[in-house]
């Protein structure tokens, strides 16, 4: 378990999201770090086939994973290496909203969907920025909980960013990205003891209703051929 030790001085910071921060680390709007840029709409080229994958709402908050790529035939809005994409747009409480995606390699040709934009750190170091963007309570602030949240450019481009020195910076995302590893790690391990446990539960289930509770019952050809033998007093 990773033990985290304090800094020696903070200090305070009128924030919605952050109460303090060290007191060596500065504060500055987005726009002033990095490039930004929305995608545009790439339904009408989707394509089986195609060579691009289209990056929407459903491939960021499942981080590719799945039955949620999309092909399209043409890129209206490519991402570039070490790119943020993050979703703008989302329903009422929605898990997807201000998810975000880091990209770490351009073999797949990602082609930015509307409502989804693309953020590319010029003063900040790229990974530690994706770590305090994704899902950042800033973001959130804007959902009520009632309307759909739609995330202006100006909600993105404010956004108060907090940079330590680039060392640092370099640190911890290298330090999340050890950290987040073996927890995903564990995730893995705990959804296939989880599986396994479910299959034995049906197991369970299914011998005591097939074949008794009594492993010394004489048994006989149920003549079903899915059933087998079952109990020789049962019918």
């Amino acid at each position: 378990m990773a033990k985290y030790q304090q800094y020696d001085d903070y200090k305070e910071l009128q924030s919605i999201f952050v109460e303090k921060i060290p007191m060596h680390w500065n504060i500055e709007p987005l726009y002033a770090l990095c490039g930004f840029k929305q995608g545009k709409a790439h339904e009408p080229f989707i394509d089986d086939d195609g060579e691009f994958i289209c990056v929407n709402a459903r491939f960021v908050s499942t981080q590719g994973q799945g039955n949620s790529i999309k092909r399209c035939s043409v890129n209206l809005t490519p991402a570039k290496l070490y790119d943020i994409l993050m979703v703008m747009s989302d329903l009422p409480n929605g898990r997807a909203l201000a998810r975000a995606f880091y990209v770490e390699e351009l073999k797949n040709n990602y082609a930015v969907n509307q409502r989804v934009c693309a953020i590319t750190a010029k003063k900040v170091h790229a990974k530690f920025l994706y770590y305090q963007l994704n899902r950042s309570p800033y973001f959130l602030m804007f959902n009520d909980g009632s309307n759909q949240t739609h995330l202006s450019n100006d909600a993105y481009k404010k956004y108060p960013v907090l940079l330590p020195s680039t060392i640092e910076q370099v640190q911890i995302a290298n330090f999340l990205d050890y950290e987040t590893a073996q927890i995903d790690t564990l995730i893995d391990k705990q959804q296939t003891l989880i599986q396994l446990l479910k299959e034995k539960r049906q197991a369970v289930i299914s011998h005591a209703v097939t074949k008794g509770l009594n492993p010394d019952a004489p048994m006989k050809d149920s003549g079903v051929e899915w059933l087998g033998e079952v109990p020789e007093h049962w019918e």
